[in-house]
């Protein structure tokens, strides 16, 4: 007897055919009437299954290696792909991943075809789904390979980033515990980086960065070792003011570099920051003023200006900055929500900080929680609130201490 499943295929021998649907049935746990459905083409295999049937019951169990190879070697090359944003390829490849699900899914490739799948819909931020299918992989995460465990969880924690800081750094701990792919465990590193600076942890977040800088540097990753070099200015610049102003502003004087609009964005926005958050407004507007106009729009771009407006004492001219009609993604939404309670001097903005910071307690990074303090601060010193200021002002330097 010879089983034919898609990509697959199986031979019975050395007993005849009863008896062995019979001890598979045993051992396995499953009937012969479901062995006879995938033979029909009726049901989908499992491929768990198969590989307990082959071990099991010592069956000639072989693939068809001119499908599987190549089709392995495609979604490994879509979850790189996603993994390192280059979403217009992914989703090019998504396409064509896609018109061949059905036989992904009968094959020995399923559970890699669906993690592949969970990977690019974070990558791209598609929330549908993502909850049951998170909870479903949970649920397996027992029978992953090493590879798989590591990627589930990188994917995971990057996902977290933005919702709960806590589950953030657990699956990008289990991640780095596994020794899989060395893309992995540098995008490891580097979303850790990420996690400790929003945590405010900049010894933490160093040297996460410096591992992740030289694994991608091994690897030839030019993108993201642009990355790591601005997320190590972003961390000097929690200290120090003259050294990450230097290196941000001659990255965006580089010729050299051929930096995307998007990216330069984001180099501006830290440089930004920096200057902000030093003091030093004049050079703020200088660089947004100089580099402004060859950088992609951005949404933090506009919160940048509003919050240079806010720091200068120019609360009117904030109102110009904020556009009346245009929404923004989580966190920018909530930042320029305050912005315009700031800009518009509304008597319940008090309200609405505490309302964020009680409800943002999970993912709200120190930088943001520093900052709605300051303006709840501000707050209660214009309304001469004294005590009320008193708890914001112990809350405030428990947060610069690491609590």
């Amino acid at each position: 007897m010879m089983m034919k499943i898609p990509g697959i295929l199986i031979r019975i021998s050395r007993m005849d055919q009863s008896r062995k649907l019979t001890d598979l049935a045993f051992q396995c746990h499953i009937s012969a009437s479901y062995l006879s459905q995938i033979e029909t083409g009726k049901a989908q295999p499992d491929p768990q299954i198969l590989r307990q049937l082959a071990k099991a019951l010592d069956l000639d169990y072989t693939i068809d290696q001119n499908w599987l190879l190549p089709a392995r070697q495609k979604l490994d090359q879509f979850i790189r792909t996603a993994l390192l944003s280059d979403l217009d390829a992914a989703r090019e490849q998504a396409l064509n991943l896609q018109r061949l699900r059905k036989r992904y899914v009968a094959s020995p490739l399923a559970l890699d075809y669906h993690l592949a799948f969970f990977v690019y819909a974070i990558m791209i931020k598609k929330q549908r789904g993502f909850s049951q299918q998170k909870r479903l992989l949970t649920s397996i995460r027992e029978s992953f390979s090493d590879t798989q465990a590591a990627l589930f969880e990188l994917a995971c924690g990057i996902s977290d980033l933005s919702q709960d800081l806590i589950e953030a750094e657990i699956h990008l701990h289990r991640c780095l515990k596994i020794n899989s792919e060395p893309l992995f465990n540098a995008l490891g590193h580097y979303y850790a980086s990420l996690l400790y600076f929003k945590k405010g942890k900049s010894l933490l977040a160093s040297e996460h960065c410096a591992n992740a800088s030289r694994m991608f540097n091994q690897a030839n990753c030019y993108p993201f070792l642009i990355y790591c070099h601005i997320q190590y200015a972003a961390i000097l610049a929690m200290q120090e003011y003259d050294r990450p102003a230097a290196i941000l502003t001659s990255m965006l004087e580089s010729k050299t570099l051929n930096l995307m609009s998007g990216t330069r964005s984001v180099i501006l926005c830290k440089l930004g920051y920096c200057c902000i958050n030093h003091g030093r407004y004049e050079q703020a507007e200088a660089v947004l003023e100089r580099f402004g106009d060859i950088s992609h729009p951005s949404e933090e771009l506009d919160f940048l200006r509003c919050l240079l407006k806010y720091k200068k004492g120019e609360i009117v001219l904030m109102k110009n900055q904020i556009p009346a009609d245009k929404s923004y993604s989580e966190p920018i939404s909530d930042l320029m929500k305050v912005m315009k309670a700031v800009a518009d001097q509304d008597p319940r903005r008090d309200k609405l900080l505490i309302n964020l910071l009680k409800q943002g307690q999970k993912k709200l990074d120190q930088h943001q929680k520093r900052f709605y303090l300051t303006l709840l601060i501000d707050y209660y010193d214009e309304k001469r609130s004294y005590a009320k200021k008193g708890q914001c002002l112990q809350r405030l330097a428990e947060l610069l201490q690491g609590g």
